[in-house]
């Protein structure tokens, strides 16, 4: 059972940030754990690629379709894994990065709190909260659950809120 120390019902719509690996499949773990059946929650991916103008549409269209298809794949396990709930669950494959993903989706469906993984690359922002990660928490948008390898959720006792 859940810790209702904090109150998880100020959030109405939550954007699960993927890549579809171990880490976010971690994340949205956490998130469905924490919040529930209480919240709509948005599946994204956000896909882009960096080449040359020559085979930029033919990779992008082809990234999109993978995107898509990883997408559907992840809603079909999220359903398997949490039979118990009927989640209100969607999901979006969007051209660009992740933080303009986010802005996007922000916009239209005035989502309130992304739940995202997050692993270290390099430097001391990406060792504790790996650079997609850091991008996100760094444009402010929306507030941002990090959700580390590994991590179980155990309930909400303490949020720590960093600003500058």
């Amino acid at each position: 059972m859940r810790d209702k120390i904090i109150n998880t019902n100020k959030f109405t719509s939550i954007i699960l940030l993927t890549d579809f690996s171990i880490i976010a499949r971690n994340a949205l773990n956490y998130a469905i754990s924490a919040f529930e059946n209480g919240v709509s929650y948005t599946l994204v991916n956000a896909y882009d690629a960096r080449t040359s103008t020559a085979t930029l549409l033919n990779l992008n269209d082809v990234l999109r379709k993978e995107s898509e298809q990883k997408l559907k794949e992840e809603k079909e396990w999220i359903k398997s894994e949490y039979p118990e709930y009927k989640l209100d669950l969607v999901s979006h494959s969007i051209f660009g990065s992740p933080v303009d993903a986010i802005k996007e989706l922000v916009n239209k469906k005035k989502s309130d709190l992304v739940v995202m993984g997050t692993k270290g690359i390099t430097g001391i922002e990406a060792v504790l909260f790996g650079s997609v990660a850091v991008a996100v928490i760094k444009a402010g948008i929306v507030p941002v659950i990090s959700v580390p390898p590994d991590y179980n959720f155990l309930g909400l006792k303490e949020i720590i809120y960093a600003s500058d």
